[in-house]
C-alpha cells in the first residue's frame, strides 16, 4: 500500500477490507452446505457433475483463505487506527523503546512518537 493510504483516506481502506471480509464470509456461509456435501462426499455423483463440484469446492476455499487474510489485516488496521499510529511509526517506536531501555532512559511507555494522532472516532 506504499503511499497510497495516508492521512484521508485510511478510513475506507480499513472500511473496504472489513466489506471484502464480509461479503467472503457471507460466500463461504451461503456455499457451506453445497461444499460440504460435494467435498466429503463419498462417491462422486455420476454426470457431469465433476464440473459443478470442482467449481463450488475451489470458491469456497478460495473465499475462507480470502475472510481470513482480510479480516486478520483489517484487525491489524483497527489496532493501528485505535492507537493512533501508522505500520512504520509502530516499528520505530518499537526500536526507540528497545534503545531507551538499553541505556537505561527512560520508561519504554513515555517514549512514543506520534507523528499524526487523529484520534480513534476521527481515524474511523
Amino acid at each position: 500500500i506504499n503511499n497510497c493510504m495516508g492521512h484521508l483516506n485510511h478510513r475506507y481502506f480499513l472500511l473496504f477490507c472489513v466489506y471484502v471480509s464480509i461479503g467472503t464470509g457471507f460466500v463461504v456461509w451461503i456455499s457451506w452446505d453445497t461444499f460440504s456435501e460435494m467435498f466429503f462426499a463419498s462417491e462422486i455423483p455420476a454426470g457431469d457433475r465433476t464440473w459443478e463440484r470442482s467449481m463450488v469446492v475451489h470458491v469456497t476455499v478460495l473465499c475462507m483463505t480470502v475472510c481470513l487474510a482480510v479480516g486478520m489485516f483489517a484487525g491489524w488496521h483497527a489496532f493501528l487506527i485505535s492507537t493512533g499510529q501508522t505500520s512504520i511509526e509502530l516499528h520505530a517506536n518499537r526500536e526507540l523503546e528497545k534503545t531507551y531501555e538499553q541505556r537505561g532512559l527512560v520508561s519504554p511507555s513515555k517514549c512514543r512518537v506520534l507523528f499524526f494522532t487523529p484520534g480513534v472516532v476521527q481515524g474511523l
